[in-house]
């Protein structure tokens, strides 16, 4: 925006590197490819027109108010006027962020709106807010050597120019993002966009098909392809998956053990019957189909297994390979759509004609045994 800042490192400011990398791994990111913003305004004459943050490609802006007494400042949204003129009928929102309130903005978002936070009169409460940047790194070809604080040691952390950290112990923990059971905001049988899924915590893994942990285990999966040469099939009713660890199959081995239910979104990506159909534009769907259970899992020589299933991380490596087993819950107790309404529904939105009841398919890979996966084989990632 014309302005150039020099950045200081992240290290400085460890509760601030802490809190960035907690962010980060809620939307999958190791780092920020961009960095850290930290915004301090001292009171209500401070403030920002109207802008996009745009300037290296910004596909993921999250920001969070880590300190804000007082009254709640709004933050308006429009339609980005350098695009094109407003026009009647355009809206200009605003959003009401508090001390520990956070949001994010996507790329879409960035070329098509702009935002600013205006002036408050009478307000004299100081506001101080973090911005976490995805995007295109941009590179200096060498440092200037000029430093930016007089004194950079330790000792001057106490000074008034380290104010800004005691903003920092208040920060909010990082939302929980592992929910076993049904969303509110998402029945069964019902497609929804990629986005809305991340936005109603019913699927969290923005760019992965699996979202859990190895402690807690696994509370989603989006299932986009079906493949028979690492042993995947679909029986509508049950569904056999192959991940490692490092992809998310360490969640998935921790569900097994606790049989905590797994909710199953079907991609319209997907080959065969159990698919979806796609929103309009050929735009890729997410359907509900309730809760499942991880009944059985095979390592990759191909024998169901128990003994090396990890524990805490150390018994398996990322990239050792298993595939899972998971069972739909039964209805009405744990799915309120039945197999048979959702194969129906299936139908219906498919054009099949009448509807046919529905008759569980068996494996074509029977029994106990399943082929062995080859060595180092590459398994495609889930993604979006």
């Amino acid at each position: 925006h014309g302005i150039k800042m020099k950045a200081l490192p992240i290290d400085l400011c460890p509760e601030v590197a802490s809190y960035a990398e907690e962010i980060a791994r809620m939307y999958n990111l190791s780092q920020w490819s961009i960095g850290v913003d930290m915004i301090a305004y001292k009171d209500g004459g401070d403030s920002i027109g109207w802008h996009a943050d745009d300037t290296q490609g910004e596909t993921i802006v999250a920001c969070v108010v880590v300190d804000a007494p007082g009254e709640v400042r709004p933050l308006c949204i429009r339609p980005n006027k350098r695009k094109k003129p407003l026009q009647h009928g355009d809206e200009e929102i605003q959003l009401f962020i508090a001390e520990g309130d956070g949001y994010d903005m996507d790329g879409y978002m960035q070329e098509n709106y702009e935002h600013s936070l205006p002036k408050k009169q009478n307000n004299t409460s100081h506001r101080f807010v973090l911005i976490f940047r995805q995007g295109n790194a941009g590179f200096v070809p060498q440092d200037s050597g000029v430093s930016v604080l007089n004194n950079v040691s330790n000792e001057s952390r106490s000074g008034k120019e380290w104010d800004v950290l005691s903003a920092i112990t208040k920060l909010r923990p990082k939302t929980k993002t592992v929910m076993f059971g049904h969303i509110s905001n998402v029945s069964v049988g019902e497609c929804y966009s990629r986005r809305f899924l991340w936005s109603t915590f019913a699927h969290r893994a923005d760019q992965k098909g699996i979202n859990g942990n190895i402690k807690e285990g696994a509370d989603s999966i989006v299932v986009s392809r079906q493949d028979f040469d690492v042993r995947e099939e679909d029986g509508l009713s049950w569904l056999r998956y192959t991940s490692s660890r490092r992809q998310g199959g360490g969640a998935l081995c921790m569900s097994f053990r606790t049989k905590l239910p797994v909710r199953v979104f079907r991609s319209s990506n997907l080959k065969g019957s159990c698919r979806p159909a796609a929103f309009e534009g050929n735009r890729t769907s997410y359907r509900y189909d309730g809760l499942y259970v991880v009944t059985r899992v095979w390592n990759s020589e191909g024998n169901l297994t128990h003994s090396d299933i990890p524990v805490g991380g150390k018994a398996i490596g990322s990239g050792v390979q298993f595939t899972f087993h998971l069972e739909r819950l039964p209805h009405p107790e744990k799915n309120p759509m039945s197999t048979d309404d959702l194969f129906r529904r299936i139908q219906q939105s498919r054009c099949f004609g009448p509807h046919l009841p529905f008759n569980t398919p068996q494996p074509k890979n029977g029994g106990d045994v399943l082929p062995a996966l080859m060595q180092n084989i590459d398994i495609p990632l889930e993604t979006a």
